[in-house]
C-alpha cells in the first residue's frame, strides 16, 4: 500500500441557503436560546449511512438523501461550476417532529435507525428504502423535570441494532428500544458538576 495524503478530494458543492440549518429560535425560551451558545452545545445537523442515505436537519424536518445523488452529476474537478442549488435535492423522504432538531445520528450496525434529539426530547425514525415507516419516542420526561436538564447529544452503543445512549448534562441514560421506551437499561447520574461528553468503546477481545 502506498502512503498518500489524498484522502479526499472536492466532487462538487451545494449553494448557500439550499438547505434551512440555521437554527431558528422563534418560540425557544430564553434559558434554551443561552444553551445553544457554542460553549453548551455543539449542533450536528447532518449525518450518513452505511445504507446509501444522507439525513439533514431543517429545523423541524428531517429530510434523507441517496448518497449518490448527492455526489452524481457534478462537472469533473470541483469548483464554483460544480456548485448547484435546492432544485437538485432529490429527496428520498421527509419527516417533521414536535421540536426543533439539535442533533441527529444514524446507527452504525444498522443505518436504517436515525436518532433525532432536541434540547428535551428525543425520536428514533426508522426508515426502509428511504421512507420513514416508524418513528419511535423513547420517554425521557426531561421537560418536567424542575432543574435545567437538556441533551448534550446521542449516541447508538457500539455493535448495538437497538441500544440508545441519552447524554445529557446531568445523566447518561442506555434504552434498549427493543424492549422497553420508558425504564433505561443503564443510568449514570453525575453527583457533582456537570456532564460535557460522553462516548462508548467496545471492550478488547481476548
Amino acid at each position: 500500500v502506498q502512503p498518500t495524503s489524498a484522502l479526499m478530494a472536492e466532487k462538487g458543492s451545494f449553494a448557500e441557503g439550499s438547505v434551512e440549518v440555521r437554527m431558528d429560535f422563534e418560540g425557544l425560551a430564553s434559558p434554551d436560546l443561552s444553551l445553544l451558545q457554542p460553549r453548551h452545545i455543539c449542533r450536528h445537523v447532518v449525518d450518513s449511512s452505511l445504507c446509501g442515505y444522507t439525513a439533514l436537519a431543517e429545523l423541524s424536518h428531517v429530510i434523507v438523501l441517496e448518497n449518490d445523488c448527492l455526489v452524481s452529476g457534478f462537472a469533473s474537478g470541483g469548483g464554483s461550476s460544480s456548485r448547484k442549488d435546492r432544485g437538485a435535492l432529490k429527496l428520498l423522504s421527509k419527516a417533521t417532529v414536535p421540536f426543533k432538531i439539535v442533533s441527529l445520528a444514524f446507527n452504525a450496525f444498522n443505518g436504517k435507525y436515525l436518532a433525532v434529539a432536541g434540547l428535551t426530547d428525543v425520536q428514533v425514525l426508522v426508515l426502509s428504502g428511504g421512507s420513514v415507516v416508524q418513528q419511535v419516542v423513547p420517554q425521557l420526561s426531561l421537560p418536567s423535570m424542575m432543574d435545567r436538564t437538556y441533551i448534550l447529544s446521542v449516541s447508538w452503543l457500539p455493535s448495538s441494532h437497538v441500544c440508545l445512549a441519552v447524554i445529557t448534562n446531568m445523566f447518561v441514560k442506555v434504552y434498549d428500544l427493543s424492549k422497553d421506551l420508558y425504564c433505561p437499561t443503564h443510568n449514570y447520574v453525575l453527583m457533582d458538576g456537570a456532564l460535557a461528553a460522553a462516548t462508548f468503546g467496545k471492550p478488547f477481545a481476548d
